[in-house]
């Protein structure tokens, strides 16, 4: 699932940053596509390396603060489909990309 930054209704709903990426998976059991939390944010509880993100971080993977994403971005992370919710006309908006 892809939930663009632009998302603030999204990624700004607790004052724990390292909570919100966990919110999808943990309710869904789909995987959060870019959902790596922003490590200059300040986080309310300070858990910036807890949740297990110290893997991620110490696996070299970085935080992208991306607004979208095409099957280029896909192909490359081996997905063959996502979810992607945004915001249009101030309404909540659903997409499913297909790649192959």
């Amino acid at each position: 699932m892809f939930i663009p930054r632009s998302l603030n209704e999204y990624w700004d709903m607790s004052c724990d940053t390292h909570m919100t990426p966990m919110i999808v998976p943990a309710f869904s059991s789909i995987a959060m596509y870019d959902g790596l939390p922003d490590l200059d944010l300040k986080s309310c509880y300070g858990h910036k390396l807890e949740y297990g993100f110290y893997k991620y971080y110490k696996n070299n993977k970085k935080f992208k603060n991306k607004v979208d994403m095409d099957c280029k971005d896909l192909n490359i992370n081996n997905y063959n489909r996502i979810i992607k919710i945004n915001k249009v006309d101030n309404k909540l908006n659903v997409d499913y990309i297909y790649c192959e």
